[in-house]
C-alpha cells in the first residue's frame, strides 16, 4: 500500500486558518468557533502522524483513517484556497467583502465551509482512537535489515570488472597524506546497483590480500554507534566481544590496526553525521600509510562528513549486454536459451525495464526461470515492473529502505514526482516551482525565500540518489536531472491512487478522486479531454511535450477550479481559453514553445495565486499580460519571445506617441508610476529576460529586486545613460549572471542551440516587426558607450556576457567577483577591457571583434601579482585582423590555463609562451602559432584545423607531449604522411584524422599506439590502411569514412580482440571484407553503409554472439 504523507498538508490548513484573510472572512460568517476547533483537532491528529510517518504503519485500521483523513484535508484545503482566491481577486479590485457575493451566495459558501470544516475535524479526531505501538508498526530503520558479508563468487558477476580495476587502483595506490595516513574510499550509488557486491570483489583481489596486514568488514546499515568498534574487532579476530565497555573496545581495536596497513570496509552507511563520525575517528588513527577506509552508501552526504582525505567512486548501470549475460544466466541454466529461442527476444525486452539494476535484473530473472510458456514471458514484458508481485517482494523492500529514511516533507516532494513520465528529463527550477504551486515547500520560519527551501529538498533528493544529473549540454545550459527508471517505480509505488500517467489512452478508473495527472499519450483525444472533465479536485494537469493538441474546451478549466499547475508546454496550442480564469487557484502555467499568438486579455493577469509563467520559445508571442496586475508572480520566462517588442503593451503605445527616450518623456513617469502599483515588484524575482522597447522598461527593471540570471536585449533602444541608469543594475546584489544584448541579428532572442533543437516541429517562426527604432542608428558607437556606462553591474556579479555591442570601447567597470566573461559580435572594439586583475575568472571567450589589432598590456592591467591567476579556459575566434597577441611584459601570467581555443584568426603571427596547456586547439589559422606553444610539454589534447602549412615538418609539439590522449587533424592539405613521431604518443587514446585529401601513408608503427581505443579515417580519399593497424590490440571503435582509395581492409583486422564498434561508410571502391572477421570477438556493432561494390558479409560474422 501507498505510504501516506500527511503531517505537512495538516499544516498548509492550520496556517490557512491562520491567515489575516480568513480571520476577516470567520468574523464575517461566524466561522471563527469552527477554525478554533478545528485548529485543535489538527494539533491532536498531528501528533499522532508524526507517530505514523515515523514508521510504516501495518494495521489496516490506522491505513484507513490516514485515506480518510487525507481525503478530508485536501478537500478541506482547496476550499480554503478558492475562498482565499476570491477574497485575493475581490481585493485586488478594490472591492469591499459586502459586494463581493450577493446574500444568498455568501450564507451558501458560509454553510460549505463549515460542512467542509466540520468532516476534517471528525476525521482528524478519530486519530486519538488508535494506539500506535510497536506492535503496529515496523521501523523504517528495520525494514531493510540486510546483513551483508564479505564473501562472494566472482563468476557470478557481470559486468564489474572495470569498476573492479578501479577501485583496486585506489586501494593500492600510496598517495601521501596528512591526515593520519588514510584515505577514505566510498562507493556511491543507488541501491540494488551492486555497490556491496563490488566492495566484495575488492576485498578479495589477490593483490589486496597481499598489500594489507589486517582487512575488516562490518556491515553498518542505519546503526551507527559502538556495534561498529564491536563488529569490527570480531571480524579481524574471529572472537566474541560481549560485556566490554566502549572505551575498552575503542583500545582493542586501535592496538590492532596501530601501525599496520589496514582495510576497513563499512558496508551500507546511512549516517552523515557529523558527530558521529568524529567520535568513530580517533580508532582509525595510527595507522601505516596507504591504510584505507572503503564505505558502501546511497547517500551522497556520507562522503562529506569525514575529515579524512576522501575519493569516492560513483558506481553505474549495467549495460544492456551484460544485463543480458546475468538474465540469460538465471533464467536459463545451462544454455537453455537455445531450447527456447522465442523467448530470448522477450527476455531482452524484460531487462530493459530494470535500467541496468543488477538487483532488479536477478530478481526478475529467478521469477523467469520456471516460466517457459510465451504468453507467461509476454505478460511480464508488457506490464509496469511496480505492478509486478515480484516487485513488491524482491525489489521495493530494498528501494523503499531510501524512501523511509527520508523526512516527511522529502517523501511528499518525492511521491509527487510520480507525476513525471518515465525518462522525462527536468530542470531544478522547474520541479522546485512545480512543489512551491502544490504546497509542498513550507517556509522554515525564517526570511529565507520558499526557492532556496525548495533547492535544499531538490538537494538532499539527489545526494540520496533519488535523481541523477543528465549531463552538461555542450553551450553550458543549465542540466536537467531525472529519475531511473526503478526509482521512478518506487515514486509511483508510495505516490497511491492520488495521481495518474495516461500513457495508453483512456484510464482504465474514474478519475473523480485523482488530484495530479500526466497525459503523455495523444493528448487531442476528446474522450481524454471528457475524462479530464470528470476530475474535479484536479490540482496538476501536465501534457507531455510532443504533443499537437491546438486547444483545450472551455469545460475543463470551468470544471477544474482547484488547478494549481498547468504544464501545456510544447503541446501545438495555438490559443487558451477564457475559462482559464475560473483556476483561481492557479499557481503555474508553462505555455512555453508554444505558437501561441496572444494571452486572453485580462485573463491570466486576474489569476491571484499565480506564481509561475513560462513562456519561454513562444517565438511568435506578440504582448505579455500586465504584469503590474499579477501581484503573486515570481517567475516570469519570456527567453525566446522574439516577437515581443517591449514589457507591456501600454509601454509600446507610448513609445510610438513619445518616444523611447527618458529624456523626452520624463513627464511620463507620472504614467509609469500609475500603471505599477506600489509594491508590485516584491514578489518577482526571477526574470531570465527583459525585452527594452525603450525607458520605460528599463525603470520597470529597476523597480525588481532579481536573483540569479538576467538578459536585457535590445539595448540598441536606448541611447543614454539616462535611460539605462533608470535598471539600478548596481543595486541588484542577487544577480549572479549578466547579458546585455544590442541589435537584430543575432540569436538572443535568445533561445540558445540546446533549445533551439529542442523546439516542436510544429512551432515555426511568423513574420514579426523589427524591435529597432527607426530614429536610432545602431552603429552609434558613442550612443552604446554612454548606454553600457548607465548598466554597471553589483560587483557580486559572477557572469557577464555582452553581444553586438557596437562601441569602441569598453566601460570601465570593477567587478572583481567574475569567474566568466563573454565578449562576442562586437564590431567597433579597438580595445579589449582590461580583465587581468581579476582574481576569480575562470574562463574568457572573446568572439568576432574584426577591428582588433592588437592584444597588449591594455588586456593585462596594472596589478602587481600575477595576472589571470585563476583563469583556466581561453577562447579567442573570429578575429580577422588580429596581428599580435604580446606577452605581459615579464610579469607573471596565466599560470593555470589549461585550455586554449583560437580559432579563425588569419593573421595572428605571436601569442604568449603557455607551459601550462593541456588542451589545445588551433582551426583556421596560420601555423606559424605553433613557434608558440614549443614549450607546452603537458597537452593531453589537441586538435588542428584548417591549418594549411601544418606539416610532419611542423615544429616538434608531439615530441614534447608524452600524455597526449586526444589527437585532431582535420583539413591540413600540406599532410601528406603522419610523421613518425607519433609512434611516441604512448598515452594516445582517439586519433581522428578528416578531410586530410594528400595523405597516404602512416610512417609510423602501430604497434607503439599501446593505448589506442578509437581512430577515425574520414574523407581522406589518398590513403590506404596497413597492415600494421592489427597490431592496436586495445583499439575498440574503428571508423573508416569517404576514403576512395581503400579497396580492401587488411587481414590483420581479425587481430583486434578489443574492437567493438566498427564503422566502414561511403567507400565507393571498397570490394569486400576479410574472410576472417569472424575473429573479432568482442565486435558488438558492424556498420556498412553506401560502399556499393560490397554485396555480401563473410558468413562466419553470424557466430559473434557479441553483436547487437
Amino acid at each position: 500500500m501507498a505510504d501516506i504523507v500527511l503531517s505537512p498538508v495538516l499544516q498548509v490548513i492550520f496556517d490557512r486558518l491562520a491567515s489575516p484573510i480568513l480571520q476577516v472572512l470567520g468574523d464575517r460568517w461566524d466561522l471563527k468557533d469552527n477554525f478554533q476547533n478545528l485548529q485543535q483537532a489538527l494539533l491532536m491528529a498531528q501528533a499522532v502522524l508524526e507517530e505514523a510517518e515515523d514508521q510504516h504503519v501495518t494495521n489496516k485500521a490506522v491505513q484507513t483513517w490516514l485515506l480518510k483523513l487525507k481525503a478530508a484535508a485536501y478537500d478541506a484545503e482547496d476550499l480554503l484556497d478558492k475562498l482565499a482566491a476570491h477574497l485575493k481577486k475581490s481585493e485586488a479590485q478594490e472591492a469591499h467583502f459586502s459586494s463581493f457575493f450577493d446574500a444568498k451566495k455568501i450564507v451558501f459558501d458560509a454553510d460549505e465551509v463549515r460542512k467542509k470544516l466540520q468532516e476534517l475535524q471528525t476525521v482528524a479526531l478519530e486519530g486519538s482512537n488508535f494506539n500506535l505501538q510497536q506492535g503496529n508498526m515496523i521501523a523504517a530503520s528495520q525494514f531493510d535489515e540486510r546483513e551483508t558479508g564479505c564473501f562472494v563468487i566472482e563468476s557470478e558477476i557481470y559486468g564489474r570488472n572495470k569498476d573492479k580495476e578501479e577501485i583496486v587502483k585506489l586501494l593500492l595506490s600510496r598517495e601521501e597524506t596528512n591526515k593520519g595516513n588514510l584515505s577514505f574510499i566510498p562507493i556511491i550509488g543507488m541501491g540494488g546497483l551492486g555497490k556491496t557486491t563490488l566492495a566484495q570483489l575488492a576485498y578479495y583481489d589477490d593483490e589486496v590480500t597481499q598489500h594489507f596486514d589486517v582487512k575488516l568488514w562490518v556491515f553498518v546499515s542505519d546503526a551507527f554507534d559502538v556495534r561498529i568498534i564491536k563488529e569490527a574487532i570480531e571480524s579481524a579476530t574471529m572472537e566474541k566481544c560481549e560485556n566490554l565497555a566502549v572505551n575498552v573496545l575503542q583500545s582493542k581495536l586501535w592496538a590492532l590496526l596501530h601501525k599496520k596497513r589496514y582495510l576497513v570496509v563499512l558496508d551500507d552507511v546511512w549516517n552523515e553525521d557529523q558527530k558521529a563520525w568524529d567520535k568513530l575517528k580517533p580508532v582509525f588513527v595510527g595507522g601505516m600509510d596507504g591504510s584505507k577506509i572503503v564505505i558502501t552508501t546511497r547517500n551522497q552526504k556520507v562522503a562529506l562528513v569525514t575529515s579524512f582525505p576522501t575519493y569516492p567512486y560513483y558506481l553505474k548501470e549495467l549495460d544492456e549486454d551484460d544485463c543480458w549475460k546475468l538474465f540469460k544466466h538465471r533464467a536459463f541454466p545451462r544454455g537453455e536459451e537455445s531450447k527456447y529461442p522465442n523467448l530470448v527476444p522477450i527476455g531482452k525486452e524484460i531487462i530493459k525495464k530494470c535500467g541496468g539494476i543488477p538487483l532488479a535484473v536477478k530478481t526478475m530473472s529467478v521469477s523467469m526461470r520456471f516460466k517457459k510458456q510465451e504468453r507467461e514471458w509476454l505478460f511480464v514484458q508488457n506490464s509496469d515492473l511496480w505492478k509486478l508481485d515480484v516487485y513488491h517482494k524482491e525489489i521495493l523492500p530494498v528501494m523503499k529502505s531510501s524512501y523511509l529514511l527520508l523526512p516527511s516533507h522529502l517523501k511528499r516532494c518525492f511521491a509527487f514526482c510520480s507525476i513525471l513520465p518515465k525518462g522525462y528529463e527536468i530542470k531544478k527550477e522547474k520541479l522546485i516551482q512545480l512543489w512551491m504551486a502544490v504546497g509542498l515547500i513550507r517556509s522554515d520560519g525564517t526570511r529565507k525565500p520558499l526557492e532556496d527551501i525548495g533547492e535544499e529538498y531538490f538537494q538532499d533528493l539527489i545526494w540520496k540518489s533519488f535523481f541523477h544529473d543528465s549531463g552538461d549540454f555542450d553551450n553550458g545550459d543549465k542540466s536537467g536531472y531525472r529519475m531511473h527508471h526503478i526509482i521512478h517505480d518506487l515514486a509511483q509505488s508510495v505516490a497511491g491512487h492520488d495521481s495518474i500517467v495516461l500513457e495508453k489512452g483512456l484510464p482504465s478508473c474514474s478519475l473523480t478522486q485523482i488530484r495530479h495527472a500526466a497525459v503523455v499519450c495523444d493528448s487531442k483525444n476528446p474522450e481524454i479531454h471528457q475524462a479530464l472533465c470528470k476530475a474535479k479536485r484536479l490540482r496538476t494537469l501536465i501534457l507531455s511535450p510532443g504533443g499537437d493538441t491546438t486547444e483545450f474546451p472551455d469545460q475543463l478549466f470551468a470544471t477544474s477550479t482547484f488547478l494549481r499547475v498547468l504544464d501545456m508546454s510544447a503541446s501545438g496550442l495555438h490559443y487558451l481559453v477564457h475559462s482559464i480564469g475560473n483556476c483561481l487557484c492557479l499557481r503555474y502555467l508553462d505555455l512555453s514553445y508554444t505558437p501561441i499568438r496572444f494571452l486572453p486579455y485580462g485573463t491570466v493577469e486576474q489569476l491571484p495565486f499565480l506564481q509561475t509563467l513560462n513562456l519561454c520559445g513562444c517565438i511568435n508571442l506578440k504582448e505579455l499580460p500586465i504584469i503590474a496586475k499579477m501581484m503573486s508572480l515570481r517567475h516570469l520566462d519570456i527567453t525566446g519571445c522574439e516577437s515581443l517588442t517591449a514589457m507591456s503593451p501600454s509601454f509600446d503605445a507610448l513609445y510610438k506617441n513619445y518616444g523611447r527616450s527618458f529624456s523626452r518623456a520624463a513627464q511620463h513617469e507620472k504614467f509609469f508610476n500609475s500603471t505599477f502599483e506600489p509594491g508590485f515588484s516584491s514578489q518577482l524575482h526571477i526574470l531570465p529576460t527583459i525585452v527594452v522597447g525603450g525607458f520605460l522598461d528599463l525603470m520597470f527593471l529597476g523597480r525588481l529586486n532579481l536573483q540569479g540570471e538576467l538578459k536585457i536585449i535590445h539595448l540598441e533602444n536606448v541611447n543614454t545613460s539616462n535611460d539605462t541608469e533608470n535598471a539600478n543594475l548596481m543595486e541588484k546584489d542577487n544577480l549572479d549572471s549578466l547579458g546585455l544584448y544590442w541589435g537584430e541579428k543575432h540569436d538572443i532572442s535568445i533561445l540558445n542551440p540546446v533549445q533551439e533543437d529542442s523546439k516542436p516541429p510544429f512551432l515555426k517562426r511568423e513574420q514579426h516587426h523589427s524591435t529597432g527604432s527607426s530614429e536610432q542608428h545602431q552603429s552609434d558607437a558613442n550612443a552604446a558607450e554612454e548606454v553600457a556606462k548607465g548598466l554597471q553591474p553589483h560587483q557580486n556579479l559572477k557572469m557577464l556576457v555582452v553581444k553586438g555591442y557596437p562601441g569602441n570601447r569598453f566601460p570601465h567597470w570593477m567587478l572583481p567577483n567574475l569567474t566568466k566573461v563573454d565578449l562576442r559580435d562586437c564590431p567597433n572594439c579597438n580595445y579589449l577591457p582590461v580583465l587581468g586583475n581579476l582574481l576569480f575568472l575562470k574562463t574568457l571567450i572573446l568572439h568576432g571583434m574584426p577591428s582588433l589589432v592588437h592584444i597588449g598590456t591594455e588586456f593585462y592591467g596594472e596589478a602587481s601579482g600575477q595576472l589571470f591567476p585563476s583563469l583556466e579556459e581561453l577562447v579567442l575566434s573570429d578575429f580577422l585582423n588580429l596581428q599580435e597577441w604580446l606577452d605581459p611584459d615579464g610579469k607573471d601570467a596565466f599560470p593555470k590555463l589549461s585550455k586554449l581555443i583560437v580559432k579563425k584568426c588569419p593573421k595572428l603571427i605571436s601569442m604568449p609562451l603557455l607551459a601550462s596547456l593541456e588542451h589545445l586547439e588551433i582551426r583556421k589559422c596560420s601555423a606559424v602559432l605553433f613557434n608558440s606553444i614549443k614549450s607546452a610539454s603537458s597537452l593531453t589534447v589537441l586538435a588542428i584545423e584548417d591549418v594549411a602549412e601544418f606539416s610532419p615538418s611542423s615544429e616538434g609539439i608531439f615530441v614534447n607531449n608524452p600524455l597526449l590522449s586526444s589527437l585532431e587533424i582535420i583539413a591540413c592539405p600540406g599532410l601528406c604522411f603522419l610523421p613518425s613521431e607519433l609512434g611516441n604518443l604512448n598515452a594516445l587514446k582517439s586519433l581522428k584524422i578528416h578531410r586530410c585529401e594528400e595523405l597516404s601513408s602512416f610512417q609510423q608503427g602501430f604497434q607503439h599506439f599501446k593505448a589506442l581505443e578509437s581512430l577515425e579515417i574520414c574523407h581522406c580519399h589518398c590513403i590506404s590502411i596497413p597492415e600494421g593497424i592489427g597490431s592496436i590490440s586495445s583499439l575498440r571503435s574503428l571508423c573508416i569514412d569517404n576514403c576512395d582509395n581503400l579497396t580492401s581492409l587488411p587481414l590483420s583486422l581479425k587481430n583486434l580482440t578489443c574492437l567493438e564498434h566498427l564503422t566502414i561508410m561511403n567507400c565507393r571502391n571498397l570490394v569486400s571484407l576479410p574472410e576472417d572477421m569472424h575473429r573479432l570477438s568482442a565486435l558488438q556493432s558492424l556498420t556498412i553503409l553506401s560502399c556499393s561494390q560490397v554485396l555480401s558479409l563473410p558468413e562466419e560474422l553470424q557466430h559473434i554472439t557479441t553483436m547487437h
